[in-house]
């Protein structure tokens, strides 16, 4: 009788993670979505100012930085400073480098080179993110 009390307990606990992590995975989709999505804002923002239209300029730049915003607090949602996936720290830090929170990308960044230490795009990011004048931490 214990033992089949065990067995049930544990597969509902089986059942219960793999639903959370499934949850987790897709908040962390909808997070890189939203990424991706702000950086199609942000290049209507850079096609609107290079054809002088101020008020479009505007929508599109206010746009990105809302969607940078939902994205960031999915990330959170998501468990960012845990995340395994040196892609999904990529657009992590691409979302806080956005909202002007340098020194999180900069170690969003280190994290990712760490899981992937052969990928130069994610040096080069790091690179770039260590070299902002906003970036003020020294070590």
């Amino acid at each position: 009788m214990m033992d089949r009390f065990w067995t049930r307990s544990m597969i509902g606990v089986a059942i219960v993670s793999v639903c959370c992590q499934a949850s987790a995975s897709g908040v962390l989709w909808e997070a890189r979505t939203q990424v991706a999505q702000a950086r199609q804002a942000l290049q209507a923002a850079a096609n609107a100012a290079h054809a002088g239209d101020a008020e479009a300029y505007a929508e599109h730049d206010a746009k990105a930085s809302a969607m940078f915003e939902d994205a960031r607090r999915l990330f959170e949602q998501a468990g960012a400073p845990n995340l395994r996936d040196a892609e999904a720290l990529a657009d992590y830090a691409q979302a806080l480098q956005a909202l002007d929170d340098h020194d999180l990308a900069a170690d969003a960044l280190r994290r990712a080179v760490r899981i992937e230490p052969d990928n130069a795009a994610l040096w080069l990011a790091l690179g770039r993110a260590l070299m902002t004048p906003l970036y003020t931490r020294l070590s």
